[in-house]
């Protein structure tokens, strides 16, 4: 029977522990959250709160001082003659919907000692137009400042989460600083702030989320730093004033249409990524038409020995890259199938850069630049010659301006595929990275008669290389 009684008594009191208990102190109301702890939340206890509320560190109750730790769910919700609000140091978290459609409150600032904003606490504050935030704060929830639609500027700490749609709709943001820590940006985080004119996303944001910046359609300019790995679906779809990209090398993951119908002349791809495709079908993961209807001028695949696989489908494009438009091509890595089912791709094509690690493989890979401008500058910056796959016309080898490395121009000259460019020059820079000292290279020239000639002479030649041996040429 004691035992009964003891486990009764541990039971009331564990209750009277977590137990609301609901009371006013002045304007305000308060549910005790903690009797042991002696801590209250703010609650709304079904009033209209109006004009400047300043919430106390601490308040007296039943010969008891408790500490304010939180303000509760929906507690100022609607409270349109809400001017100004003042927070405690002691206050740990603000709640969902705690002051959502609070149309009058214009100025916030939130104490280091809060470490959660919940969900919409202050979705549709249409008047607010400055607010703080300082480090401490580990999650701006979900929607947190959507539709705030007077805020201008916003700097995030560099220890809070950013959630899905937290500042969405917030249409007079023109400049968020993203604080070097922030580790994510949800989905639909910025979506159709149409101020928002430039961004700079820090390498501690691992993923950008889907939708995160779509429809912002002043953007004009957009960097992201090296350590983002993913960037999510439609992440900067409709940013119709964003011109440039660079995507660094970190990412690994780039979703369906992330930066389909933008203005983006100038792309830069990193080498983090490894696939590009418009294949529906055969892309697992959903993965397409990134770049879709961007009016390309300038693309360069960054340099890495990795291979870029691509694949195509009806839209002719791997991932909408159109190059029936691109004037400047850089090709940094080996592309594998960088085929597109256009006629005219490369038509307006008139600067051709392949690096030291660049190559075109696969089958119909570089047939596909057929079109390619007969008068195109072409820098390859291979130590070797290589075969490109592209079938030059006689119209190619007469206007067409090739360079080469210096110290490797007899090898260009001597080569097949190569020697047949009247403009081949061996004006890059000798001693390009991946160079091996032990290739072979054309130490004379002579002609079918054994006299040693110029290597700019044509006709049928024979080359003696540095190795020894000797090859018999034709050059035109």
């Amino acid at each position: 029977m004691k035992h009964v009684l003891l486990i009764a008594a541990l039971l009331i009191t564990a209750l009277t522990n977590t137990t609301a208990q609901t009371f006013q102190v002045g304007r305000l109301y308060y549910n005790i959250t903690d009797t042991t702890a002696l801590t209250v939340e703010v609650v709304s206890g079904g009033q209209q709160y109006s004009g400047t509320i300043t919430i106390p560190a601490t308040v007296d109750y039943n010969l008891q001082t408790y500490t304010v730790t939180a303000v509760a769910d929906r507690a100022f919700f609607g409270c349109e003659a809400l001017n100004a609000i003042t927070f405690p140091t002691t206050l740990l978290t603000i709640g969902n919907y705690a002051f959502q459609n609070c149309t009058s409150l214009k100025r916030l600032s939130i104490p280091a000692s809060v470490t959660t904003l919940g969900t919409n606490a202050f979705a549709g504050c249409t008047s607010m137009e400055n607010i703080t935030l300082v480090d401490g704060l580990l999650l701006i929830g979900d929607g947190a400042f959507r539709d705030c639609t007077s805020m201008t500027r916003i700097t995030i700490p560099a220890t809070a989460a950013i959630g899905a749609s937290a500042f969405a709709s917030c249409t007079a943001l023109e400049q968020p600083t993203i604080t070097d820590g922030v580790p994510s940006i949800g989905a639909m985080a910025f979506m159709d702030c149409s101020s928002l004119l430039r961004l700079n996303v820090p390498g501690s944001v691992l993923t950008i989320g889907d939708s995160a910046f779509q429809g912002c359609t002043g953007m004009k300019n957009a960097t992201l730093a090296e350590g983002i790995i993913s960037i999510g679906a439609m992440a900067f779809k409709g940013c119709s004033s964003l011109n440039a990209m660079v995507i660094p090398n970190s990412v690994t993951s780039l979703g369906r249409e992330a930066f389909m119908d933008t203005e983006i002349s100038r792309l830069t791809i990193g080498s983090g990524i490894t696939v590009l495709s418009d294949n529906v079908d055969r892309t697992p993961t959903g993965n397409y038409h990134q770049f879709l209807n961007c009016p390309l001028d300038e693309l360069t695949i960054a340099d890495t020995t990795t291979t870029l696989v691509t694949e195509v489908s009806e839209l002719g494009f791997p991932s909408g890259l159109d190059f029936q438009k691109i004037k400047t091509l850089h090709i940094g890595r080996p592309l594998s199938g960088f085929s597109y089912k256009v006629a005219d791709a490369g038509t307006s094509m008139e600067r051709l850069t392949i690096s030291a690690t660049g190559e075109l493989d696969g089958p119909g890979t570089g047939t596909n630049l057929r079109n390619i401008q007969q008068s195109v500058r072409i820098n390859c910056h291979r130590a070797q010659p290589i075969d490109l796959g592209i079938p030059f016309t006689q119209g190619h080898y007469s206007s067409a301006i090739v360079q080469v490395p210096s110290d490797a121009l007899a090898l260009y000259q001597a080569d097949i595929y190569w020697m047949n460019f009247r403009s081949l020059q061996g004006s890059l820079p000798a001693g390009i990275e991946g160079v091996n000292s032990g290739i072979t290279t054309a130490t004379a020239t002579y002609n079918i008669n054994g006299q040693r000639i110029s290597s700019n002479q044509r006709g049928l030649q024979i080359v003696r290389m540095s190795d020894g041996t000797t090859r018999k040429v034709m050059r035109r």
